[in-house]
């Protein structure tokens, strides 16, 4: 993630777009009370680095504001994917 973003910021910011904007999606595995309210254990290292990923983003949100380039993190939740 922090790659990706890395390398589009150059076309970010030379875009004429009124609205430049960075979009990252999480997991409820970042979520510290999720996990302690599903009692998980399990996914150690991917809720950790998703956990990395919001804190990221708040960094590039910082840092990246002057430029007029939102950058926002957004967990949509648990998502049913068993049929």
């Amino acid at each position: 993630m922090i790659h990706s973003i890395k390398a589009f910021v150059p076309l970010l910011r030379a875009s004429t777009a009124p609205l430049k904007k960075v979009i990252v999606i999480n997991t409820p595995a970042s979520d510290p009370k999720m996990s302690l309210k599903l009692e998980s254990e399990r996914q150690v290292a991917y809720g950790i680095t998703k956990a990395a990923s919001i804190v990221a983003a708040t960094k590039w949100a910082v840092s990246l504001k002057k430029d007029n380039i939102v950058v926002v993190s957004f967990n949509p939740g648990m998502v049913d994917t068993w049929e």
